[in-house]
């Protein structure tokens, strides 16, 4: 099965809503939507800046895709803290959403308001008012894969606490997640990965539980959601290496016949991802119009 091109499954700590915000009330009060003309430059990846330009309460996409917009705001910060990959997949709407780019700036003058706030539930407001988007949430059953132990047994190397920075994402902490020194390049738990060489990928993760990996790093990579049925408890230090079928930036692979990532999960971990059936959520859109004018 494909692997997705372009999809790095890294992530970063996730914090909730500040408290006594109501979510559905923060709105955005200014708000010009520029479509971009050819030339305009595009952002790669998540690309909406919260605070642009320093001015608290403010968010600049950039010449964003706005089907990229609507899943970041749908998927990626739906309850205004981020939520780690896969996101749900975008389906209906008109053709023009998959070549539209739009260039969002915008500014609230009441408190000042998370990124996760401006880019989830305050972007969503924007864009049922300015673009007169409707979309509705579906699960379906579809395929999957099913994480499993292989026939040799799990190659599992157990967490050992204190070996890297706690900063709440695979547990998330109670309280401020510590500080590292200055100068300090940190190994955080749970997302030191992404290390590539053209088509080779390396995954060194700290302290993750077995549905944290499925769910996130194998999910957020292959083209299915990945269930953890290993029935495995505890947190483990994964390294991983394997080769993806797509290249990474047009670079020629280091290894080009390294495993790919089903040979390395088994020969590595002594896992096995298997074909499956399992729930997936969608996003649907049921309505969509081109902007109003500034």
């Amino acid at each position: 099965m494909r692997l997705i091109a372009g999809i790095a499954p890294l992530v970063i700590a996730c914090g909730g809503a500040a408290s006594g915000q109501a979510v559905a009330a923060l709105k955005f009060e200014v708000a010009s939507i520029r479509p971009c003309k050819p030339g305009d430059s595009r952002p790669a990846g998540r690309s909406m800046d919260p605070n642009a330009s320093g001015t608290p309460g403010s968010l600049k996409t950039g010449c964003e895709l706005l089907k990229s917009i609507m899943a970041e705001a749908y998927g990626g910060y739906a309850n205004g803290h981020i939520n780690p990959p896969p996101l749900p997949p975008i389906e209906g709407g008109p053709s023009w959403i998959n070549a539209a780019y739009y260039d969002i700036n915008a500014k609230t003058e009441v408190g000042a308001p998370s990124g996760g706030m401006m880019k989830g539930p305050m972007m969503q407001a924007l864009l049922e008012d300015r673009f007169k988007l409707r979309i509705r949430r579906e699960t379906r059953e579809g395929p999957a894969y099913a994480l499993r132990v292989a026939k040799s047994g799990p190659k599992l190397t157990p967490f050992q606490p204190g070996s890297c920075l706690d900063i709440g994402l695979v547990t998330p902490l109670a309280m401020s997640a510590p500080r590292s020194q200055p100068g300090e390049r940190p190994i955080l738990r749970g997302v030191n990965s992404g290390l590539r060489n053209g088509l080779n990928q390396t995954w060194d993760l700290r302290g993750v539980n077995l549905e944290f990996f499925a769910k996130v790093f194998l999910g957020g990579t292959l083209d299915r959601p990945v269930f953890n049925e290993t029935g495995i408890e505890g947190l483990f230090d994964v390294h991983l290496e394997f080769m993806r079928d797509e290249p990474t930036l047009g670079a020629e692979p280091a290894d080009p016949d390294g495993p790919s990532i089903f040979t390395a999960i088994q020969g590595q971990l002594g896992l096995k991802l298997e074909p499956a059936q399992g729930p997936r959520e969608f996003l649907v859109i049921d309505k969509v119009e081109r902007p109003s004018e500034n």
